[in-house]
């Protein structure tokens, strides 16, 4: 064997997905992510993307767990937790051992206050509190939407969704104009916009009775309550969130790449959902976990750090007729923590280690550990799990890039990962690169959704 023979076995080389996928393969990335588009374009929240996949598992014969007195192989069931959280499953041949793939279906955003109306120089404004890890000085000047639903003391359910539609009125947070901002430019970009200024407009005419102190507040409240028949404490007891308006976009001449809000980490969702929604019957117990609240620790009744999974576990070993323990169920089965990783921009290339860092294009980003500087907070995957993923990729033809988050002391972040492995079970991540990850246009590779619906497939299946 020549030298330049051992060096083509002996270095790691990562080919762009472009070039080393077939074309009819290049041709089932576009036309899957086509799907993609619509899917993501809908679950503005987690609540719209809780509900557009349930009606996609329903559509294809999965059935809530609560209609089974019994659970046979093949059989398909969902659960949904308070209509931010699912899981689907497909039983299989080994009835006590779970594939899953964990997905956030949560997305930074900036929510509603409890009371948050006012007015103000003639002006109506909502409050907001963002919610996860933004850039606020990105949300102003966006056409905005709000989506949510209210509950009333009388048992009301009321949805609302305003800004989506071509023929619906937008929202917007105005920033300060270029000619009075000689202090605002002088701050750090962290406060140069603050919290307490990220106040959304929703009304500007008054409503002609000078018996009305707050004229325009009362407007908009008048169309609330024509329209939705809710009053301002209603607003108490709603789950109200503003997020960019507008539809998914495809980027570049050649349409390569895909530009929407919400992919950290709905990226990861419809992947997943695909899968099992076209499964055969699985060798392990196939489930896919759409979770909630990640984007603030995974906590709460619908986060990846409750016990949701476990009471899963304990319902399913109960109609499966499984007498293992729903702890060592969980034990021996294994997991993908379905997230998102950064990709290199090159326009800020500095801040990443480059020999480990994750190239748009370049497949699957495969995160042995994640966390902070000393790895805090992190999952670290066992050496003999990566190459087990490692193995799949290789049989599936699916194209693979193993990443950091970033120069080590820069920062980093975290996913669901260890709150899966809290269970003992083997669990990495594994989804897309982004660019301007938590911004409210997300970049995202069209060839690396692709790669990911390729591995999470093999692994479930």
């Amino acid at each position: 064997m020549t030298n330049k023979e051992l060096e083509e076995k002996l270095f790691l080389k990562r080919v762009s997905s472009w070039i080393s996928y077939t074309e009819e393969e290049i041709s089932k990335a576009f036309e899957f992510c086509e799907g993609y588009k619509k899917y993501i374009d809908y679950s503005k929240t987690e609540r719209l993307c809780v509900t557009y996949s349930e009606k996609m598992l329903i559509e294809n014969g999965f059935k809530d767990i609560y209609s089974f007195t019994t659970l046979k192989t093949g059989d398909k069931f969902y659960k949904k937790i308070k209509g931010r959280a699912l899981f689907a499953g497909i039983v299989g041949q080994k009835a006590d051992q779970f594939n899953i793939i964990g997905a956030h279906v949560d997305s930074p955003r900036l929510d509603l206050k409890p009371n948050p109306l006012f007015q103000d120089s003639d002006l109506a404004l909502l409050k907001t509190h963002y919610y996860g890890g933004v850039k606020k000085y990105q949300w102003v000047n966006q056409p905005l939407a709000i989506h949510g639903v209210v509950y009333t003391t009388d048992n009301r359910e009321i949805e609302i969704s305003i800004g989506e539609k071509d023929d619906e009125p937008k929202f917007i947070i105005p920033d300060l104009l270029i000619h009075l901002s000689q202090e605002q430019l002088k701050k750090e970009s962290a406060v140069a916009v603050e919290a307490e200024q990220l106040n959304l407009i929703v009304g500007s005419i008054p409503v002609n009775d000078k018996e009305i102190k707050e004229q325009v507040k009362f407007t908009v409240l008048k169309y609330l309550y024509d329209n939705y028949n809710f009053t301002e404490e209603d607003f108490n007891s709603a789950d109200i969130c503003v997020t960019p308006a507008g539809k998914a976009m495809d980027i570049g001449l050649d349409r390569g790449l895909i530009a929407a809000y919400g992919q950290d980490d709905r990226i990861c969702a419809y992947p997943a959902i695909e899968v099992i929604k076209n499964l055969e019957t699985p060798s392990k117990t196939a489930i896919v976990f759409l979770s909630d609240k990640e984007e603030v620790g995974s906590a709460g009744d619908t986060g990846a750090d409750s016990n949701i999974l476990l009471n899963l576990t304990i319902k399913y070993a109960e109609l499966a007729g499984i007498k293992t323990d729903p702890h060592l169920i969980l034990e021996n089965s294994m997991a993908i923590s379905s997230d998102v990783t950064c990709g290199v921009n090159p326009n800020f290339k500095s801040v990443h280690e480059l020999s480990n860092a994750a190239i748009l294009g370049k497949g699957v980003s495969i995160a042995k550990y994640t966390g902070a500087r000393g790895k805090s907070g992190a999952h670290d995957s066992g050496a003999d799990f990566v190459a087990y993923i490692r193995t799949l990729a290789e049989k599936s033809n699916t194209s693979i890039q193993t990443a950091t988050m970033g120069r080590i002391d820069l920062g980093g972040g975290g996913t669901i990962a260890k709150y899966l492995s809290k269970y003992g079970m083997n669990v990495i991540d594994a989804g897309p690169a982004l660019l301007g990850m938590h911004s409210p246009y997300e970049v995202a590779s069209k060839v690396d959704i692709y790669s990911c619906y390729k591995l999470y497939k093999a692994f479930i299946s």
